[in-house]
């Protein structure tokens, strides 16, 4: 047979075991490794991540954590509560002087020549 080169056996068994090495790293690991870092992040335990053992346990884990707010550590009692508290619920601690108000408000109207102001 001209032309014809047979390839090594052991070139298959390579290719297929990263192939399997990628498919485990990228399903599997990386949810993991990325709801560790985000509940880390947000102040949320990294124990959701347990639902890792199951590939798809990590991505649903994962998610969760993305959708969720962060929470904010009381200086005080050392408590976790949502950031638009503004009083600790464990100890009564309060924060931020300001009064709460619109977070951004609208800019005043402008006024038409000759209109009379309410």
């Amino acid at each position: 047979m001209l032309g014809y080169t047979r390839e090594p056996a052991g070139l298959h068994i390579v290719m297929g075991l990263v192939m399997i090495v990628l498919v485990i790293g990228l399903g599997w690991v990386l949810p993991i490794t990325l709801g560790v870092r985000l509940a880390n992040k947000k102040n949320h335990s990294a124990l959701w991540m347990l639902f890792g053992i199951h590939p798809v346990g990590g991505w649903i884990a994962f998610i969760v954590l993305a959708c969720v707010t962060p929470r904010v550590r009381c200086i005080n009692c050392g408590g976790f509560f949502g950031i638009h508290f503004r009083i600790c619920p464990y100890c009564q601690t309060t924060f931020g002087n300001e009064e709460p108000g619109p977070v951004n408000p609208s800019p005043p109207l402008p006024q038409i020549p000759g209109q009379i102001e309410p």
